[in-house]
């Protein structure tokens, strides 16, 4: 038995958050959740089974984790892990892509390519193939003295208004006026 009731736990809240992700009908969940079949052990139905499973949060900004992100909540599969190392545990960062030669997961293809993890991911989203993405983000870099940067990136690498250097782009002056 537990000493105190269950909302009294710092545990509870994310025993009831996963419950909620694996069985409310928001858009979010159905997606990442319930159509991959996401579920919560039938054991876990009960708060103190769980946290008697899992014991108390090890340290404060810890959170339940899946180790195997294509099974579900149960005492062999979860742990209590850091936001780094849930983040790291994300489809995005176990699922392998390759690049001019480089494997890897999307942020360290990122790196490789000197792009916006984000970036690529956003356009990846929006049905641009890993390929695309990248080239439509590097067509977006101005190279020069040895630097690729884009148009606010070099803004404020000089130290002007991003709308001054725009402005200085669609004049069509050489670059080494423009960046001057």
């Amino acid at each position: 038995m537990l000493e105190k009731p269950n909302r009294e736990y710092k545990e509870y809240s994310h025993w009831k958050n996963m419950r909620a992700r694996c069985s409310a009908p928001s858009a979010n969940e159905k997606r990442n959740y319930i159509t991959k079949g996401i579920t919560v052990c039938e054991a876990w139905d009960s708060f103190e089974t769980f946290y008697n499973d899992m014991g108390p949060k090890p340290f404060s900004n810890a959170s339940i984790d899946r180790e195997d992100n294509d099974k579900g909540y149960y005492k062999e599969n979860c742990r209590w892990a850091t936001p780094t190392t849930q983040s790291r545990n994300r489809s995005e960062f176990t699922k392998t892509y390759t690049y001019n030669g480089v494997t890897g997961c999307l942020p360290e293809i990122a790196e490789h390519a000197n792009c916006e993890y984000s970036s690529i991911r956003k356009r990846m989203e929006k049905g641009q193939t890993l390929e695309e993405a990248i080239h439509s983000l590097k067509s977006r870099y101005i190279t020069y003295g040895g630097l690729s940067k884009t148009k606010k990136e070099w803004a404020i690498h000089l130290g002007v208004k991003p709308s001054t250097m725009f402005a200085r782009f669609k004049t069509n002056k050489p670059l080494a006026e423009i960046l001057k």
